[in-house]
């Protein structure tokens, strides 16, 4: 999931922590992940982290998606995607889009 900011990233990540908490899975983070730039958490430690836990679901900014990419690719694994989604496209493509009535 591509969202325009880290903050609807890590919001996305807390439902999906509050939807899957009563399951089985003691492992959030081979479930869900969050990419995003951060000073206290470089590109290198999440590069480490989507290697080690592959996520189902992989939430991310544009540019920590780019960072990653440029990175070592491999570590996004996009030879094995089955959906993108982008939330809020009109921000990440040049601002609010006009209604459409």
């Amino acid at each position: 999931m591509i969202v325009p900011h880290r903050a609807l990233a890590f919001q996305m990540l807390h439902w999906i922590r509050s939807i899957t908490s009563s399951s089985d899975s003691a492992n959030l983070a081979s479930f869900a992940q969050v990419v995003a730039r951060d000073a206290s958490d470089p590109t290198s430690a999440q590069i480490t982290r989507l290697r080690q836990n592959p996520p189902h679901i992989l939430l991310g900014t544009p540019q920590a998606l780019l960072d990653i990419y440029a990175s070592d690719a491999s570590a996004l694994q996009v030879d094995t995607l089955s959906t993108i989604y982008v939330d809020e496209v009109d921000h990440l493509i040049g601002g609010p889009a006009p209604y459409i009535r």
